[in-house]
């Protein structure tokens, strides 16, 4: 009698999981994809260890989504007691500015208010900059906010805001601020903003990666079994006194900033050459082409700015002094300019035109304003939104 052959471990698997009559019917596409996966295993030397390394895979991802549902995703941080406190006082402003900490540092509501109220416009400004806003917060934020507009919203002003969070410097990619938006939903949002950011191919090189990083380990279930500890380290919003939510730019920055903010400031001091406005005047003299991201980075901006246009709200974007050359400016702004015509472009990195935003006594980093500075800009970007307004 012929001795029966044996079933391999892929198809023995197989044979358990799907039933004989099963196998008469056409598969899911999650059973073919099972199926394809075990079938390439069999072809594998180590057949074993590829087969187990799946199942830890596939239980990883099972115990963390499950998580997720029990838990609820991880809760923003520092946006979500700026959203309540917007959602409950939203009839009270007309112009919102929504960005990064560029914005959160610049922006004193007060001082646009007047220069608004100065040039016969009475609107009201919130500043819902926040240190470190990557894209899909900021997606994330106007989703909130048009969602239940207030009919006193006219203006929402934003940013080319970072792409994501995680350079070579930066850590806070493993966050629970971040931990809310590593989904499936979010990933296509990161890779658009990430690839089409103007800067170096290292530092995109290093946001993928970090990207990577923090995808694993919220789905391996690395993150859920770090939240079981006790936190280590400042918290997040520790910089900020109870005017975070009411009163912005350096009115409510606390006397005592992180050491960071040192760090950032004695840089700046000890070098001489500012390279914002070194980058400035060489681009004058054509020393600087526009960055070949700049058409699809306007495309990005341009999206957004028109879903704002499409809830009755007029879109702006804000440019202020920063390293990115202008010709890279202008190729982004003609792009936005022509996809959503009724988007107000307030650029100031312009060393001819806007020369007072090029003194260096102004800045207190390579990126941030003083108060000083920041009243200055303030009281012009209002002067110039009523402009807009008034059309």
């Amino acid at each position: 009698m012929p001795r029966r052959r044996r079933d391999s471990l892929g198809v023995s698997v197989i044979r358990y999981f799907i039933p004989r009559k099963a196998t008469r019917r056409r598969p899911s596409l999650v059973g073919r994809t099972l199926i394809r996966l075990l079938l390439l295993i069999r072809r594998i030397r180590f057949r074993s260890l590829a087969l187990a390394l799946m199942a830890f895979v596939v239980t990883a991802v099972t115990i963390s989504v499950t998580a997720r549902a029990i838990k609820g995703q991880p809760q923003v941080e520092v946006l979500w007691d700026k959203l309540q406190y917007y959602a409950a006082n939203r009839d009270r402003y007309s112009v919102v500015f929504l960005g990064t900490s560029r914005i959160y540092r610049t922006i004193i509501p007060e001082a646009v208010d007047e220069a608004m109220r100065e040039s016969g416009c009475n609107e009201t400004t919130y500043n819902f900059g926040v240190e470190g806003m990557f894209s899909v917060e900021r997606d994330y934020v106007l989703d909130k906010i048009l969602s239940d507009r207030s009919p006193a919203l006219k203006v929402i002003v934003t940013e080319d805001v970072l792409p994501s969070i995680g350079k070579a410097d930066d850590a806070n990619y493993l966050s629970d601020r971040v931990r809310y938006f590593y989904n499936i939903q979010s990933l296509p949002v990161f890779l658009d903003s990430l690839l089409s950011y103007p800067e170096s191919a290292r530092d995109t090189l290093y946001r993928l990666i970090y990207l990577g990083i923090g995808y694993v380990r919220e789905y391996s279930g690395v993150s859920h079994l770090a939240g079981l500890l006790p936190k280590v380290g400042p918290d997040s919003a520790g910089l900020y006194d109870k005017g975070f939510l009411d009163n912005h730019g350096y009115l409510a920055l606390k006397a005592e900033t992180d050491a960071s903010f040192e760090v950032r400031r004695r840089s700046f001091v000890e070098d001489e050459q500012w390279i914002v406005r070194d980058r400035q005047e060489q681009d004058l003299k054509g020393a600087y082409p526009a960055d070949p991201r700049a058409e699809k980075r306007g495309a990005h901006l341009a999206q957004r700015l028109a879903e704002i246009a499409e809830s009755g709200v007029k879109p702006a974007i804000l440019v202020l002094p920063q390293e990115r050359p202008e010709t890279t400016v202008q190729a982004i702004n003609t792009v936005i300019s022509k996809q959503v015509d009724t988007a107000l472009v307030l650029d100031y990195n312009k060393i001819t035109q806007y020369p007072e935003f090029f003194d260096r006594d102004l800045w207190f980093d390579a990126y941030h304003f003083t108060s000083v500075g920041a009243r200055l800009a303030s009281e012009m970007i209002g002067r110039d939104l009523c402009r807009a307004i008034k059309q």
